[in-house]
């Protein structure tokens, strides 16, 4: 008899002994099974787009991180301060110019400004060395009219690949070429490089564009001239 009670006993510590080994491993596995494992982005990285922003400055910034974010501006705002504003009601946009640059409108049959011409000079039919300009035009397109059909006459003169860029949150597409110019105060033709910046949006195609040579000497304008034609490009808007 007293042997049974100590059989009795041992039997019941085993099954107390399993029963707390099958509890632990439950809240084990519900721990495991539940807490949400991080993942390790290093071995799997997202691949991001190669589309530019253009930042107050003139400067260009690509996507970084995971997410594919683009990156931070460099902190140079406070350059366009003080600037002129135009602003165009009709066509539902604004843009700002230094202070000491002249502003030249077209207008088309309708009366609306369709042509802007920027320059650091109030005559640019009079020949000037320091002459820079920086021009926008406004086109009206068919709303489905794609990048692809508007590059496709510009593209066999380009020396680079065109760029895809940022522009008050709507893609835009930077093309740098290559044309023969003609010269104004020797009458001779010279390469000229170029720049030309596309910013469709519904049925308007907006075109910037602006040169890294001076049209009377045909040599390379100062960078600064260059500079400031990309921060007159940032400072663009539409007015919502």
């Amino acid at each position: 008899m007293q042997k049974q009670k100590g059989v009795s006993t041992l039997i019941g510590l085993i099954i107390i002994i399993a029963v707390v080994f099958v509890a632990f491993g439950g809240v084990f596995g519900y721990q495991y099974f539940t807490t949400p494992k991080e993942i390790n982005t290093q071995e799997n990285p997202t691949a991001c787009t190669l589309e530019a922003k253009v930042c107050p400055d003139g400067s260009s910034v690509g996507h970084t991180g995971p997410n594919c974010e683009f990156a931070e501006c460099p902190s140079a705002q406070d350059q366009t301060t003080g600037w002129k504003t135009y602003r165009d009601a009709q066509y539902g946009y604004s843009i700002n110019y230094p202070s000491t640059w002249y502003l030249k409108k077209d207008t088309n049959a309708s009366g609306a400004v369709q042509d802007l011409a920027f320059s650091n000079y109030p005559d640019e039919l009079n020949p000037q060395e320091d002459l820079y300009l920086f021009g926008m035009n406004i086109y009206t397109i068919d709303a489905q009219t794609t990048y692809d059909d508007i590059l496709s006459g510009y593209k066999p003169y380009s020396y680079e690949e065109s760029q895809n860029i940022d522009i008050d949150g709507l893609k835009a597409i930077k093309l740098t070429k290559i044309t023969d110019e003609f010269l104004i105060k020797s009458q001779d033709t010279y390469k000229s490089t170029n720049t030309f910046i596309f910013l469709k949006s519904g049925t308007r195609l907006f075109v910037f564009t602006y040169s890294y040579d001076n049209p009377y000497s045909g040599k390379s304008v100062a960078q600064d001239k260059i500079d400031t034609a990309e921060k007159i490009i940032s400072t663009f808007g539409f007015i919502r």
